[in-house]
């Protein structure tokens, strides 16, 4: 019904906030995003996050493109005291995990930097031979916190059929 809601084709973005900048110290910028969007203009956009800041900026930005997000409650106590406690999810498992199965089936998706989130969006729509010369993601949470991207770096091509089954 997500994917429905969102249309044919549409593009994708996952955009992780809470606790993210907290535990790697760094994360892909709004602005990086938008312009990914704004670039793919006018295909609806999907937003996969876990913040009703961001949702609500990109809301915002793309009122008329927006499709298919579930609304975000605001925390009692305000978004910014919330997300300054580290809270690691602003929205339930199940809605997490539908996020990712809609952004598997975007014409194109951007994820967020070290988002092992984002890399299993990435690794499925590979699996599934979608295709992703469009995508703004490089797979790079494989290494933990010691990753060094000029060593671990993984670049994977679709998967095929199991061994010994035919293609």
């Amino acid at each position: 019904a997500n994917v429905a809601a969102c249309g044919g084709a549409f593009v994708a973005v996952h955009m992780r906030r809470t606790d993210h900048t907290a535990m790697f110290g760094d994360r892909t910028p709004d602005e990086a995003f938008f312009t990914f969007l704004e670039e793919r203009a006018p295909l609806p956009i999907f937003c996969a996050t876990d913040n009703a800041l961001t949702l609500r900026e990109v809301g915002r930005r793309f009122p008329l493109r927006l499709r298919g997000a579930a609304p975000i409650p605001e925390p009692a106590g305000g978004e910014a005291e919330r997300e300054a406690e580290g809270e690691a999810r602003h929205t339930s498992v199940e809605r997490a995990a539908v996020d990712l199965l809609t952004c598997v089936e975007a014409t194109a998706f951007m994820g967020t930097y070290m988002s092992s989130f984002s890399d299993a969006i990435a690794l499925l729509r590979r699996a599934r031979g979608l295709d992703t010369s469009d995508d703004r993601h490089v797979v790079r949470s494989l290494g933990g916190k010691h990753y060094d991207p000029d060593v671990h770096s993984v670049a994977l091509p679709p998967l095929g059929p199991p061994a010994g089954e035919p293609g």
